[in-house]
């Protein structure tokens, strides 16, 4: 019987624990329309605009310890090769269902390829797509300077 009311107890708390999950995931969610950029010079900075548009529940905040900003990563194939941390900060807060628009700084990878320029929002000093939200992805090559 104790087995039992232990074994209920635990499916329970992972119910708990599952239905949390979703609203959890949704608070910090974001859709980003870029500036269209097919080739950049290795090791070259870039301003990119961007809007980024609040698809999650809870209120982007601009001021205060980890406030919300705009980053991204590079990627080659599946292989991270660089993040940016603070690309743009947010000129005021993003309410659900709004957009924004930002200029971002980005700095080309040093070594000629094709990567993905991945987009990525951070709150709480933690990144989106950690929090379960999808990046906005532009496929760029990176060639030789001239």
């Amino acid at each position: 019987m104790k087995a039992r009311t232990a074994a209920l107890a635990v499916v329970g708390a992972l119910w708990f624990l599952v239905g949390l999950a979703g609203p959890a995931l949704a608070q910090y969610n974001a859709s980003y329309a870029a500036s269209p950029i097919t080739r950049m010079f290795a090791g070259d900075t870039v301003t990119v605009a961007l809007r980024v548009s609040n698809t999650g529940t809870t209120e982007w905040k601009n001021t205060g310890r980890c406030a919300v900003v705009l980053g991204y990563h590079w990627f080659k194939g599946p292989a991270l090769v660089a993040s940016e941390t603070e690309a743009a900060p947010l000129p005021r807060p993003v309410g659900p269902g709004q957009s924004v628009d930002l200029t971002a700084t980005v700095n080309a990878p040093a070594t000629p390829g094709v990567y993905v320029l991945a987009w990525d929002m951070r709150a709480q000093c933690e990144w989106f797509t950690k929090l379960g939200a999808a990046p906005g992805r532009q496929s760029i090559e990176v060639v030789p300077k001239p």
